[in-house]
């Protein structure tokens, strides 16, 4: 994932990644994406839904 990231990425370019997950998604998934994003300088957004009553 982080080579095809890596390779997408223009110089000088400002990507936010707008990353969606419920409580489904095994939360290392969720870390491992965060990592990325974080060496490659990008910004992330974790968005979820909110709590259901």
């Amino acid at each position: 994932m982080e080579q095809r990231l890596q390779a997408e990425i223009n110089p000088g370019e400002e990507i936010t990644i707008m990353l969606y997950a419920d409580s489904s998604v095994p939360i290392q998934n969720v870390i491992s994406v965060m990592d990325v994003a974080n060496r490659l300088k990008l910004k992330l957004v974790l968005a979820t839904e909110p709590k259901k009553d």
